[in-house]
């Protein structure tokens, strides 16, 4: 330390150049053992039993065993709708567009670019997707939710369960956003939105564990 740079003033170390950081990240390496340690002791939250999974599982599997849904999904199979022009795309956007109410923005800074993504809802067209996407320009991308959507309609009531739509949402619409950026024909992988709906998922609640704990 005695060879270590100070201030004019002789009252402090003197910081510059990245000395700061350099002594940051040795002592990060000297304490990397107790860190994994503490680590090891972070409270987590009770483990989920089979009885449980059972329980909270019988609304779904009593959907699965519903022959209309076996025979609405052989439908979809056996006829599928045709994809529809880009003229009937943008008519769909804007008409959702229009009777949204929205949006709230969410900013991503990604190397050098900025993604910007809209979420909006709306209960009026019932009939519409679930959740649409449109991508004005390269880095905007809207995201249309359907709250009249019978699925979704049952949790919209619960801050709690109205939270985690909005990030399972936003989380569906970045995977797909990095899957087509590495895509060479337009077209997504289905195993790279998997991939990386479960990277961003994954990294998303690591962060937000993060922030609950500063």
């Amino acid at each position: 330390m005695d060879a270590w740079p100070v201030t004019q003033a002789k009252d402090a170390f003197d910081w510059s150049g990245g000395l700061e950081d350099d002594f940051i990240e040795q002592l990060k390496r000297a304490c990397q053992d107790y860190m994994d340690k503490a680590e090891g002791y972070r409270e987590r939250g009770k483990p989920i039993t089979q009885p449980v999974m059972e329980v909270v599982s019988e609304p779904l599997r009593r959907v699965f065993s519903d022959q209309r849904f076996g025979n609405a999904v052989h439908d979809e199979l056996r006829l599928p709708d045709p994809p529809k022009t880009v003229e009937a795309e943008r008519a769909d956007t804007d008409k959702i567009r229009a009777a949204s109410n929205g949006p709230v923005l969410y900013r991503l800074d990604v190397g050098t670019e900025i993604w910007l993504f809209r979420l909006h809802w709306q209960d009026q067209l019932s009939d519409a997707h679930w959740m649409q996407l449109n991508v004005p320009r390269d880095n905007e991308i809207d995201i249309f939710l359907n709250t009249a959507h019978p699925f979704l309609a049952p949790y919209l009531g619960n801050r709690d369960s109205l939270a985690l739509l909005q990030k399972f949402v936003l989380s569906l619409a970045l995977a797909e956003r990095m899957a087509l950026q590495i895509s060479s024909n337009g077209l997504v992988s289905p195993s790279d939105f998997r991939m990386y709906m479960n990277k961003v998922l994954r990294r998303a609640g690591e962060i937000e564990v993060d922030h609950g704990q500063s």
